[in-house]
């Protein structure tokens, strides 16, 4: 068990204790000279740094070696399910106001051929002759939900200030990655993730298959997704997912569903 007295906060918490310490000795000894002058400027040393220490440390977080395996086994179930009933194509983000905490739903298609053009019904498999496959809620769309909700965060319709958007959301609210780019490279979209810190998530998965990745993307992939989805209105799905394992990059391809 994690002794839950490690940290800051008590480091912080013996130099308070230190300081009264000193200044109790000073009290009873009052010699009134050097000494005593001495153990004044100590104990007024220990106790700013330990309001310092204090003011300035934080909750430790959750462990970052088990984070990123948190969706591993989802991704894997999702994968196989389709695999089993013979889906091919990879997920699809569709508008879906009415559908998803975040208005966006996820369609596997059977192939490509048979994607919606909308969602009408709240069904999970689809078996019309035109429209086949599996439909469910993204793995982003909760995240997608809190940002708008707890962060206010407003999706933009423009098309490069989506782009940054993403960008400030993957860096400086879910703090997932040391730097991220988002850009426009022909027909597709490429998002790269620098320092990504759910890597070693990427890596289990990728064990089982990297067509988990594009079958049943991660929550980080598919809020990007969501996003994409919610402000262009549009339909996408992760064409390819390339990884670097040297500097922990991953490389969204993003496609407009046909």
């Amino acid at each position: 068990m994690k002794n839950r007295f490690n940290g800051y906060p008590f480091s912080a918490l013996v130099l308070i204790a230190l300081a009264v310490v000193l200044m109790v000795i000073m009290l009873i000894t009052n010699r009134g000279d050097i000494t005593s002058a001495t153990l004044v400027i100590a104990a007024c040393a220990c106790f700013f740094a330990g309001i310092f220490t204090l003011t300035f440390s934080q909750d430790e977080g959750v462990n970052r070696k088990m984070v990123p395996l948190l969706s591993v086994a989802s991704m894997v179930n999702h994968s196989r399910v389709c695999a089993d009933l013979g889906i091919l194509g990879n997920a699809c983000t569709i508008p879906a106001e009415n559908y998803s905490p975040a208005g966006v739903a996820q369609f596997n298609p059977v192939s490509p051929d048979d994607l919606p053009t909308e969602i009408l019904e709240d069904i999970t498999y689809y078996t019309g002759s035109n429209e086949k496959g599996l439909l469910s809620i993204p793995a982003g769309a909760y995240l997608l939900r809190m940002l708008e909700k707890d962060f206010s965060f407003m999706i933009p319709g423009e098309e490069g200030a989506l782009f940054e958007a993403i960008q400030d959301v993957l860096c400086d609210s879910l703090e997932v990655c040391t730097s991220a780019s988002v850009s426009r490279s022909g027909e597709s979209i490429v998002a790269e993730l620098t320092g990504y810190a759910l890597f070693q998530g990427c890596m289990a998965v990728r064990e089982e298959s990297p067509k988990c990745c594009t079958l049943a993307p991660c929550p980080v992939c598919s809020l990007v997704l969501c996003i994409l989805t919610k402000g262009m209105q549009k339909r996408y799905n992760l064409q390819s997912v390339v990884v670097d394992n040297a500097k922990k990059k991953v490389e969204l391809v993003i496609v407009e569903c046909s």
